[in-house]
């Protein structure tokens, strides 16, 4: 598994679920590379993937997918009231994290789960 799959899960699992575009931008990958990348988990058995609303499909971890992470979340996939929340805190994450005084100031980003 490389470090991109790694961040990739771990990102998809603090995260309950992403959309391939959200995951292609915290990848800095193509939604083309990121789709591949999520087929590649489902294959692995550690994640699921499907359109759950308007958009890009959503992808998620599996039991077997937070396991490898060492996460004790409970697997499920994004509850549909909450798409538009999660796609939003997704956003705000992606604006945060790459910001100079972000990583300056000692932030990190801790998970609501």
């Amino acid at each position: 598994m490389s470090e991109r799959d790694v961040a990739g899960l771990l990102f998809t699992a603090e995260m309950y679920g992403v959309q391939l575009d959200q995951l292609a931008v915290q990848l800095a990958v193509s939604e083309a590379w990121a789709r591949a990348l999520a087929a590649r988990w489902r294959e692995q058995g550690y994640a699921e993937s499907a359109r759950l609303g308007p958009g890009r499909p959503w992808v998620w971890l599996t039991r077997d997918g937070l396991l490898a992470c060492g996460l004790p979340y409970r697997p499920a996939p994004p509850a549909l009231a909450r798409l538009a929340h999660l796609r939003a805190v997704t956003a705000v994450r992606l604006a945060l994290e790459p910001a100079p005084g972000y990583a300056a100031a000692g932030a990190y980003w801790r998970s609501e789960r």
